[in-house]
């Protein structure tokens, strides 16, 4: 998939799936809802950390797709904020059903401080995030799904979509 940057008329060339990712390419729900909330409360908390620790390195990603660089320094903070008071506040969810899987449409910007209010709530009840992002940026959408996973998250615990509007 090629993407237009809004301020900078190079063309990226991202990874794109074509389609969604099949059922085993998902985790085993069962595992990742089996982890105690203690368990994905550090996940969690590792993922703040991380944002803290590289914010700038988070930032810049944002900015590579278009946003200006102070406001995409804030949304990191705000993003880093979030998850962190969610693993210090996380309650066991009051149905153990829950909802299995969460799929959201991210609009044309990716927004850090969004997607940490999605997110970290739901994998912190032990389900599975899927969004869709607007093409336009994939490079903050890649680094925050690798962000889940350098905290621990299993593969498809927090996914993106990339996948054409076809």
């Amino acid at each position: 998939m090629g993407v237009a940057q809004p301020y900078d008329p190079e063309t990226l060339n991202v990874p794109s799936l074509g389609h969604p990712p099949r059922a085993s390419r998902l985790p085993d729900r069962a595992t990742w809802r089996g982890t105690t909330l203690e368990q994905r409360m550090a996940v969690a908390a590792r993922a703040a950390a991380i944002l803290r620790e590289r914010a700038e390195e988070f930032a810049r990603s944002v900015a590579s797709d278009g946003e200006l660089l102070d406001e995409a320094r804030r949304e990191v903070t705000l993003g880093a904020e979030i998850i962190e008071f969610h693993a210090r506040t996380a309650t066991p969810p009051a149905s153990p059903e829950g909802r299995p899987l969460l799929f959201c449409v991210q609009p044309g910007n990716c927004s850090y401080d969004q997607l940490a209010r999605l997110s970290a709530p739901n994998l912190l009840a032990g389900n599975i995030v899927m969004v869709k992002h607007s093409g336009k940026v994939p490079q903050s959408a890649l680094a925050f799904e690798q962000l889940w996973l350098e905290a621990g998250a299993p593969t498809g615990a927090y996914a993106n979509l990339l996948i054409s509007y076809d």
